[in-house]
């Protein structure tokens, strides 16, 4: 360890960096067990999906669980998939063509191999505890970005949309749209040219990943209140407090 801080520090590395690293290899720790532990629960019907095998779902729409069709609907509760006490306005239909589309891919390039679909959800959160940790060094003191980042690490309810396949649709949707804030960030404070443009893109590509792009106006809007500038002229600061619950979409994401 002594010899790698070493490297990082001949780097040039910010103490930050290095706490983002150690965050990375934590995070890999805590998840590397859930690598093996195949597919459960939505999972099966999204595999399902992909093999050809539900017809009540597409590869580009696999959080499509229950058929608007009412002769279709009552099919399906006498055949079996639905359970015969179902209500039949039941809906529970999400648009989330972005993660329906990684999924078909881990589908063509892996088969059956979870091991490496659960690879890729890890990726992402990595890529989220990343990004999150540049926008927390960006808008708070280091010492209250460093115990924020920690924290968001160490949350064990990151642990199932990390191992849960159907529930990677969070971890996308929040890289993406975070994304989209730093952009913004840079664009309001940096007079970064293309941030206003790679805000929208990144915004708008966390909604096609899933709804959880959503929680992230609720850092947006504190730090800026508007996108334009004519409304809020500068961008209000955010309370140290509220550091380390600007995710807590993704605590609370459970499909």
């Amino acid at each position: 360890m002594n010899k790698l801080v070493s490297i990082l520090d001949d780097r040039g590395w910010s103490s930050f960096q290095k706490l983002c690293l150690l965050c990375c290899l934590v995070a890999t720790a805590i998840s590397l067990p859930g690598m093996w532990s195949g597919i459960f629960l939505d999972d099966y019907v999204q595999v399902a999906a992909l093999d050809g095998n539900n017809p009540d779902a597409t590869p580009l729409g696999l959080y499509q669980f229950y058929p608007s069709e009412p002769g279709v609907f009552q099919d399906r509760l006498c055949s079996g998939p639905i359970p015969w006490w179902t209500y039949p306005g039941i809906r529970e239909n999400f648009c989330r063509p972005l993660s329906s589309a990684l999924e078909m891919m881990d589908h063509t390039l892996f088969d059956h191999h979870y091991f490496w679909w659960h690879l890729h959800s890890l990726l992402w959160y990595l890529l989220l505890l990343l990004t999150w940790g540049r926008i927390l060094q960006r808008t708070l003191p280091a010492k209250a970005a460093a115990v924020a980042l920690m924290v968001f690490t160490l949350s064990e309810t990151h642990w199932f949309p990390t191992i849960w396949l159907a529930n990677r649709n969070a971890l996308v949707a929040g890289v993406l749209a975070l994304m989209g804030l730093l952009a913004h960030l840079r664009w309001r404070e940096d007079n970064w040219g293309p941030g206003l443009i790679l805000s929208l893109a990144g915004f708008s590509a966390g909604l096609a990943a899933g709804e959880t792009a959503l929680g992230v106006v609720g850092i947006w809007w504190p730090m800026n209140g508007s996108a334009h500038r004519a409304v809020c002229p500068r961008p209000l600061p955010i309370p140290t407090g509220c550091a380390a619950r600007p995710m807590s979409s993704l605590n609370m994401s459970n499909g």
